[in-house]
């Protein structure tokens, strides 16, 4: 019970209602990096990017957050807390979301390409052996037409 209550009371102390910049930021941020994804859909060059983009900004995290604690244009109360808990909420797990997505998209790209190669693979299996019986049966007709010939 007192981890909700610590978990509330560190929410409470954030005013986001001010002009800060921090707000924007953080708005901007995540619409433009969901936004570059809906363009990305169908472009893997670009999503691959992406990704290594947001990994190395979730890999370096910590960092970024000690670095943004120190700034103090962005607001004037410092959210960048030694525990990285708001970094890691508000900015993080939609990053993480992000990644996600794109995984699942890439696991069922590779399902799909896979499926389609093995139909076609087994189409191929099956027109062949139509082809051999096909030949085994004009060679057997060639046979009988010959011994027909010969009595």
């Amino acid at each position: 019970m007192a981890e909700e209550g610590s978990f509330d009371l560190y929410w409470r102390h954030f005013d986001m209602t001010k002009e800060e910049y921090i707000g924007w930021l953080i708005i901007s941020f995540h619409f433009s990096h969901f936004f570059l994804l809906w363009l990305a859909w169908s472009r893997e060059n670009l999503q691959i990017l992406m990704f290594t983009f947001l990994g190395c900004l979730m890999l370096y995290a910590e960092k970024l957050n000690e670095l943004l604690a120190q700034q103090k244009w962005i607001s004037r109360q410092n959210y960048f807390d030694s525990s990285g808990m708001f970094f890691t909420i508000v900015i993080g797990a939609p990053v993480v979301m992000h990644l996600l997505i794109l995984l699942f998209k890439w696991i069922k790209t590779s399902a799909d390409t896979m499926i389609a190669v093995k139909r076609k693979e087994l189409k191929l299996k099956l027109k062949a052996k139509k082809e051999s019986q096909i030949t085994e049966n004009d060679q057997t007709g060639l046979i009988a037409d010959n011994q027909k010939k010969n009595d």
